[in-house]
Parts: structure tokens; sequence; C-alpha cells
């Protein structure tokens, strides 16, 4: 995974960053680093920039420590392109700080800059490394009188070829240098036609390089010319090498910063590319991964199916049945590499409403790890790992086990598997494992520490949905799965009589089970997309609602200020201004609200009880705290007056025990007592968004007491439910634990 950060980082140093990335060593330092990443992808998105490339400066660095080492070009290169991208990088921030309120005030402290050094190397240094001749006074006048000896030595080269009819003595018409000296190249047989020193031969030895007599005087000034040059360069390089000295803190922090911002660049990029989430670390041990995706899947642009990893508060293992080929390493191999992501300070492809807990220690214990060299059959290979493993568990451990006992046999390695599980679990630890283990899936359902859970298969196809179900097993399908590979179908046939009609209908029930789940998640999907649409519109309608209202205030704002302007200018009179504004006032209409006569009925009186539709007697009234006392067929309860009304003035009617017609002023209730637990979520998403629609804050759903298996699916359902702020229990006169209030966003 961290190969596609490496590539996709800008700096040398940034790339080394991602090679040698390890987990942060706390959870301070984990929530610090998903609080500055997420808001640096905020400002990323809505404010881009690109980094230029610079090199790595920590041979610099190295170098400085050395009393007498001097810059070469190759540093100062190295040293111009990282201050370019310094600049950049600066002024970026600048800009956002000044537009933006951001919650990154460290990177501010961070922003130190070596001024001195920086425009030392700007005015000294080209892009290619070289010194310029701007450097210092000196190396300007060296290098003209350079060019103009170099100018000489041309024309007088040009002059007498013209003069001179030597061009059939030539190998070429041109000019070269040979050891830093103008020359002309002859043709070795007539290397005696012109008077001059001969500097080379070529490897041929065709062409000879001789230098004119003419051009002598002139090349030696030029070398001597040359020399002062390196003196002079090696004088600037020595300075320039002494003021990083001075600066050297300075620009050493700066360098860290840029690599830090390069570092959280290459975060964002990745994030934007897969998609992917800030995942925060909670203290409270929730383990929640929604619309979780493999992100080595996702970047290689394989079509992924997200999964939901969710486990209920108390719980601290997660157990996945189910056939092969259905997606449970998948699973834990996505649940492992989310949770190491996170403590690396990394985004994960995770819904953004996801959570996981923190932890010190992960130990996955996956694949097949038998070794020759060792003598490591894969049974006794696992058994090792977990001798190492097993001692470090505590409440911030996770192991990941893939069919652990499966190399052995199948009795004593599920009991081994199970006691294992068992010895995580008493320290505390968590644990995440796949398995085919008959009493492993039987423990995991009965143990309140562990949620078992299911891969989905399609019932007609039988191809995985790579899905999970959660609180019920699957089967393992191995025969199936045989047969969709290819093997033979008479050894299939054989193995069925082997195992016997029993097993047979133990498969056949799982299968009718995975058939009713798969309809389940079939017909949930429709409603949420259907909730998912509804929210969309309404979201679209609030949004064209306060476009509306914010252009008429903006209107009005300037036709009162042009008033005002005109009342300044002495150009309308008091009273015209007045006048004027208050027309602008009755522009905006507020609707005067209707006052409704409260039903205040007197003791002894049949009323209509609202929230559950039945007739009741009023026992007493209480004047002062607005409410009162009715008996219900024996049953006492408190409630307002709003919740009563008389009985010929019956508004609601009922469908499916539903109310579907509810009257604005009153609050909502639903009564899903009767119901089984996903037809009551049906019609808790449908109840609200009907909810949602007449603009109500707050209903009351009524489920009962009874098991409290309905109660507590409906609380898991509003728990991540986006119309839902919060819920709780009604007070005991209006219910208690049988009547649960929800507030709505």
């Amino acid at each position: 995974m961290l190969q596609f950060f490496i590539l996709e980082a800008t700096s040398e140093e940034g790339k080394a960053f991602f090679s040698f990335l390890r987990p942060y060593s706390s959870l301070e330092k984990v929530l610090n680093a998903q609080k500055t990443l997420k808001e640096f992808c905020y400002l990323i998105e809505k404010f881009p920039f690109k980094l230029s490339f610079f090199p790595s400066l920590k041979p610099l660095f190295k170098n400085l420590s050395q009393e007498l080492y001097i810059f070469d070009f190759e540093d100062l290169w190295g040293l111009e392109a990282f201050l370019r991208a310094q600049d950049k990088v600066f002024g970026w921030l600048e800009y956002i700080f000044n537009k933006e309120n951001t919650k990154l005030d460290e990177l501010k402290s961070e922003m130190v800059c070596p001024k001195r050094l920086k425009q030392a190397i700007f005015r000294c240094v080209g892009e290619n490394g070289a010194l310029k001749d701007e450097s210092s006074p000196r190396l300007l006048e060296i290098r003209n009188d350079i060019r103009a000896i170099q100018n000489k030595c041309r024309k007088k080269i040009e002059d007498f070829f013209k003069d001179k009819k030597i061009s059939h003595y030539l190998q070429d018409e041109f000019f070269t240098l040979s050891s830093d000296r103008y020359v002309v190249p002859l043709k070795a047989n007539f290397k005696g036609k012109l008077e001059g020193i001969v500097h080379d031969y070529s490897h041929t030895g065709e062409t000879c390089y001789v230098e004119p007599y003419f051009l002598v005087e002139l090349n030696n000034k030029l070398q001597l010319l040359k020399l002062q040059e390196k003196e002079e360069e090696l004088s600037i390089l020595k300075y320039l090498t002494q003021l990083a000295r001075q600066e050297q803190d300075s620009l050493f922090h700066c360098y860290n910063f840029v690599v830090k911002i390069d570092v959280l660049l290459t975060k964002a990029k990745i994030a934007k590319k897969i998609g992917a989430n800030i995942l925060m670390v909670n203290k409270d041990g929730c383990l929640s991964l929604k619309q979780a995706r493999h992100p080595l899947l996702v970047l290689r642009n394989q079509n992924v199916v997200p999964v939901d990893i969710e486990l209920k508060p108390g719980q601290k293992g997660l157990v996945i049945t189910g056939g092969n080929a259905g997606g449970k390493t998948v699973c834990l191999k996505t649940l492992g590499l989310t949770a190491l992501m996170v403590l690396c300070g990394l985004p994960v492809c995770c819904a953004e409403n996801s959570e996981i807990p923190y932890f010190e220690q992960i130990f996955a214990l996956m694949g097949d790890e038998q070794s020759l060299e060792e003598s490591l059959s894969t049974f006794t290979a696992q058994i090792e790992s977990l001798k190492e493993y097993l001692p470090c568990s505590s409440p911030t451990t996770l192991f990941i086990l893939d069919e652990f006992g499966s190399g052995t046999d199948p009795s004593q390695g599920a009991a081994l598997a199970q006691a294992v599980v068992e010895y995580i679990l008493d320290n505390d630890g968590w644990i995440a494992c796949a398995t085919h283990f008959p009493g492993l899936k039987l423990y995991a359902l009965t143990n309140d520490k562990l949620r078992v859970c299911s891969v989905l298969f399609d019932p007609n196809t039988k191809k995985p949905l790579y899905k999970l179900t959660y609180d019920q097993v699957g089967a393992s399908f191995a025969l199936q799965v045989a047969r969709d590979r290819g093997l033979d179908e008479s050894i299939i046939k054989r193995a069925q009589a082997i195992l016997g009609s029993e097993v047979d209908k133990q498969d056949n029930l799982l299968e009718r089970l995975n058939r009713l789940v798969w309809q389940k998640e079939e017909e949930l999907l429709k409603f949420k997309h259907k909730r998912e649409k509804i929210i969309k519109k309404l979201k679209h309608v609030l949004e064209k609602i306060r476009n509306r209202n914010k252009n008429l205030e903006e209107e009005i704002q300037k036709a009162k200020q042009h008033i005002l302007n005109e009342w300044k200018k002495n150009k309308l009179s008091r009273k015209k201004a007045l006048e004027k504004l208050n027309n602008l006032k009755k522009r905006i209409v507020t609707p005067t609200p209707v006052k409704e006569e409260i039903f205040i009925p007197s003791v002894g009186e049949k009323c209509l009880y609202l929230p559950w539709q039945r007739e009741a007697k009023v026992v007493s009234v209480d004047i002062k705290k607005k409410q009162l006392k009715l008996d219900l067929g024996g049953v006492s309860v408190w409630c307002v007056f709003s919740d009563v009304a008389p009985l010929n003035q019956a508004k609601e009617c009922k469908q499916s025990g539903v109310i579907t017609k509810i009257e604005e002023c009153l609050p909502l209730k639903l009564d899903l007592r009767g119901f089984r637990v996903e037809e009551a979520l049906i019609e808790v998403d449908k109840f609200l968004n009907l909810a949602t629609l007449k603009c109500v804050n707050k209903i009351e759903i009524l489920h009962g007491k009874g098991s409290g298996s309905l109660r507590r699916a409906i609380h898991e359902f509003l728990k991540d439910h986006s119309l839902v702020g919060k819920y709780y229990f009604a007070p005991l006169e209006q219910g208690g634990e049988g009547v649960t209030i929800v507030e709505l966003n």
C-alpha cells in the first residue's frame, strides 16, 4: 500500500518518509495527525496546490557539520530547487491564512525561513545550479572580459579563414576548444601548412587540432581570466556556505516543514484518488467501519463491493462464517489494513461516520506459514506464531485469525480455536476471525462479547455477493464451490452420499436463511435508495429557499442603503425616507401565528388519547403543570393537554398500525407493537421521512417493553440514521422504556 504513496510523493524526502512509515506511538499523536490531515484535505480541495520537485538535503546538512566543507554546484542546485518550492508553499499558505479561518495554527508557527540565505541563493544561483554573473561585481567584470576575448578569438579565426585560402586543408569549417584553448581542426597530412602548436589528434588520427600563433596570446589571457573566475566563484561558494552554517537551524526546520507539506499533499492526493476519508479514533472502544473497502483493490481499479464491519457496544470480537470465496479473508484484511493505516495517520476507504478503537498492537495470522527450512507444517507454524502473540493480549490489542486450527484434526482444531478466542476475550483483547468450524460458530452465537456474521451468496446463481449479514451463521458450501470450480460430478455426489441426509438438511436450512437474508438486504437497499432520493430532493428545496431568502435580503439591503444615501444627500425628506423604508418592511410578509384553542377535559370526562388512538377517562387535571392523568383500561398515564382531543374530533386514521395522516400541530407518534423487526424498521424509516417533510422536530415511537429485541433493533437503526439528532426513553408517566422519543436534525 505504501508503494502508492511513495509514487505519489513529490520530493525525495517525502518518498523516504513513506518508505519508513510506522504507526504513531500514542493515541494523542494519532488524533493530532488525523485532525491535521482532515483540515488539510479540506484546504487543498478549496485551494488547489501543486508542489514542485526538490532533492533531499540530508547530505548537505551532514556536510555542513564539517568545518572545512564548501558547497559545490550540485549543492547549490539542490538548495535553489528547495527554496523555490519553499517560496511557493509559504505563499500558498499565507494566501489561505488571509482567506480562511483555518484550524492549522501550528503550521503558522512552523513557517520559519532562512531569509538571508534565500535572498543570496536567488541572487547568485541559476536554475541549473551555476553561479549568475550578478553574484558579485568582480565575477561580472571577469566574465565580461572572458566574453570579450572569446569574441576576439572568433573574429580572428573567421578573418583568417577568409584571407587565407586554406579551406581545402581544413577537416571541418569551424573552430573548437582543446585543453580549454581555441584551436583549428586540420587534416593530418596538411598540419605543416598552418603555423601553430599541435594540441591533439582525433581517435582516427585523420584530424589534428592546431592553435595558430596569432591566437596564443589571446588564449593565454583567456586562461588567466578563467583562473580568476574560479577563484571568485570559490569565494562566493565560501560565502554561501558560511551563510548556510549561520542559518542552519532555520534551514533545517524549514526543510522539515516543506517535507511535512509534501507528505500531507501526498495523503490528500491518495485520499481524493480512492475516495477515502479521515477516520477518527475513539476512546470508547467502538468499532464501526461503514462502507469499508480494501484500498489496494480500489487503487487497482477493481470493482469493490463495500462492507460494513460493525460490533455492538460491549462486543470485542467478530466471527465471520460462510462459503469459500465469499470474501471472508478480504474482509479481515480490510479491517486490519484500515486499523493500521489509521494508526499511521493515513486516509482510509470508509464512510465519514465510521469509528475505530485505538490499537497499540495488531497481530495477523493469515495464509499458509509452513516452512521447509524450519521444519514447520501449516499448523505448527500457526502455533509458533500464537505462542509469541498471545502473551501480548490487552484491551488495545487486535488479533486477526484466518481459519486458525484448520491444519489439524477438525474436532481438536475447533476446540483449540475456541480456547484461543476465549483466552483473548478473557484478557479484554479484540479479535476478528474467519472459520468453518460449527462449534466455533455456535460459541460465537451464544457469547455476548462476540458477534457472528456470514458472507452472502446469490441464492439463484450461487455466486458470492461479498456482503456481510450479521447475527446469523452461514454454511461453507464446499461441495457447491467444488462444483463451480469444475470438479468431477461423480466425486461430488459420492461426497454428498458420505455426508448423509442430516447434513444435507442443515445445508438446505442455511441456504433458506441465506435466501431470506438476501431478500431482506434487497428490500433494505431499495428503501435506502428511496430515502436518499427524498433527502436529496429535500436538501435541494431547502437550498432554493435559502438562496431566495438571501437574494431578497441583499436586494432589500441595497434598497435600504440607497434610500439612506438619498436622505443624506438631502434628495429625500426625512418623512419620505421613512415612508420608503416602511414600504420595504412590508415586502417581508410574516405570517401571523394562529392561536389554537387548547382542549382541557374535566375530571371524569372521556376523551381520545392521541398517541395510542384509544378512549381514555380523565382521573386528574393539573392546570399548573398543564398535565392530565388518564385511565386507559386500567393503565394510568400522565400526558400534556395537546395529547388529548374530544372523542368526536378524531382526525387520525390508522393503516397497518401506523398513523399516516397527522395534524401538524400535534407531535408525531408511531405504534409498532406487534410488528416484526424488519417490518418495524421499514415503518420507522417511512415515518422519519414523513416527519421531516412536515417539519416536525420530535416524534415518539411506541415499541413496548417485551423481550427488548424490537427496542434494541430500533435504537440500532436510529443510531446511524441521517435524519436523527438524538433519541432517548420517554419519562415514566409517558411510557418509560416502552416509548422512545426521537429528536430530528
